[in-house]
């Protein structure tokens, strides 16, 4: 499960399209892409200037929480 927040929402917009062969790749694989909806209203980011292969979650951080509570690990990327 990739989790996306903050600054790094651009990733799963349509407008990425140097991006997306490489996200439907992954969701093809069963990775499930996601993005906050914490962020969305933060930044103004309709559901529909996604990729329709994104969903979303609530907050990325609750997220996180219920993932390793699953017995999930995570990787943190970027800044």
């Amino acid at each position: 499960h990739l989790v996306v927040h903050g600054k790094a929402y651009p990733l799963l917009q349509k407008t990425n399209s140097a991006m997306e062969e490489r996200l439907r790749l992954l969701q093809g694989a069963g990775v499930r892409l996601s993005l906050c909806q914490n962020t969305m209203r933060r930044f103004e980011v309709p559901r529909d200037s996604l990729f329709p292969f994104a969903d979303t979650v609530d907050a990325a951080v609750a997220e996180l929480v219920r993932k390793q509570d699953e017995g999930w690990a995570y990787i943190k990327a970027g800044v």
